[in-house]
Formats: C-alpha cells, sequence, structure tokens
C-alpha cells in the first residue's frame, strides 16, 4: 500500500510542480524565493463499505511513515530550475487547518502563511495540505483507503490521496496559484477524475 499510494502522490505532484516551473506567467514576476511544506501527515482513513451496513468500518491507521519529505523532494526538485529553494518549513505549523463554512481552507492557510517570520527572505510558501472531496453525501478527506465488499464475486481496494497545493505571497498572504489532486476529465459527474490506484481484493 505504501508504494501505491507514494507513486501515485509523486507522479501528481510531479504535474502540478512541472506546470508552475515551466508556465510560470506576470503572478510570478517578483517571486525568486519560495518555501515548500507539506502537512499531509502520516494519519491514514481506513474505511470498509460491507455488503450490508452492518459490515462498515471506519479507523484512524497512524502509520511509522509519511510521505511529506518525499513531496517536498519533489517539489523541489520541479521548481528548483526557476526558483531559490529557502529554508525548511516546520510542517506543524500548517497542521490542523479546518476549512472555513464555506469549505474553503484558502483564508486559514493565508493566516499561517503571514505569521511565519518575515526575515527568512522568503517570497512565496507552496503549501500542501489534506483536502475534502464531497460525493454524494459522502466525504474523502487526505489519505485514505477504501475497501468494497461484494455481495457476490470480488470486491475493489481504492488507495486514495486527497489534497490541495497552495502558492501564497509571503508579504500580502494573496493566492498566486491553486491546485488539487483531481485533474478535468469527460466521463465524471463533476468534471473532474478522482486520484485513485485501484487493486482486486
Amino acid at each position: 500500500m505504501r508504494n501505491v499510494l507514494l507513486a501515485a502522490l509523486l507522479s501528481m505532484f510531479s504535474a502540478i510542480a512541472a506546470r508552475a516551473a515551466n508556465e510560470a506567467g506576470d503572478e510570478y514576476a517578483n517571486i525568486h524565493t519560495v518555501a515548500v511544506v507539506s502537512a499531509l501527515g502520516s494519519d491514514i482513513t481506513m474505511q470498509t463499505y460491507g455488503a450490508t451496513v452492518f459490515d462498515n468500518a471506519l479507523y484512524m491507521l497512524h502509520a511509522n511513515w509519511s510521505p511529506d519529505a518525499l513531496v517536498i523532494q519533489q517539489i523541489k526538485a520541479a521548481l528548483g530550475g526557476r526558483f531559490t529553494i529557502g529554508n525548511a518549513v516546520d510542517p506543524q505549523a500548517f497542521a490542523n487547518i479546518a476549512p472555513g463554512a464555506l469549505g474553503d481552507m484558502g483564508s486559514a492557510l493565508r493566516q499561517r502563511v503571514l505569521a511565519q517570520p518575515k526575515a527568512n527572505g522568503v517570497d512565496a510558501y507552496v503549501v500542501v495540505v489534506p483536502d475534502t472531496v464531497t460525493l454524494m453525501g459522502l466525504s474523502w478527506r487526505g489519505l485514505q483507503v477504501t475497501r468494497n465488499l461484494a455481495l457476490f464475486g470480488r470486491g475493489g481496494t481504492s488507495v486514495n490521496a486527497y489534497y490541495m497545493v497552495e502558492v501564497i505571497d509571503a508579504v500580502t498572504g494573496d493566492r498566486i496559484d491553486y491546485g488539487t489532486a483531481r485533474y478535468p476529465a469527460s466521463g465524471y459527474l463533476t468534471g473532474y477524475s478522482q486520484p485513485l490506484e485501484f487493486c482486486a481484493s
């Protein structure tokens, strides 16, 4: 599971970071040094949907590893040719951010950025935090493994990483750029594909 989750994460982060590095326009004209922080953490939601409601289960798994270090490494590698990478940021400064009343975490993220020391020479922060996806009354957030049991035949297991990436101006707190794990795709009711990796049970 660990390898599947990390592979899915790094593949998606590579695409997002590469886009920022290669397509940076006027909004990045005054951004020279960036700090990268990932606060996905190591808690994984383990969800089972049974053939009946009596087979459903939900618990949190605290893993002894975290994708944060690899996520930061991947983003730095993609951005290093375009920006100077600033000093490391304590991920705890961006942990446990709750969405606002409308489900937006942008204002909370910007407050955390503005609370960072101003003397660190950073022009912008690239922040990765868990995202929440809600569909048909069901919600998924952050790192999650979902097992679907079938009444007959084989079920399935999906390994998911729901996250958001914001690039925030270190001085003003303004949002410069934004992205999620969901890519625009046809064939989905939401208009976006979901960050899923499936395997047979």
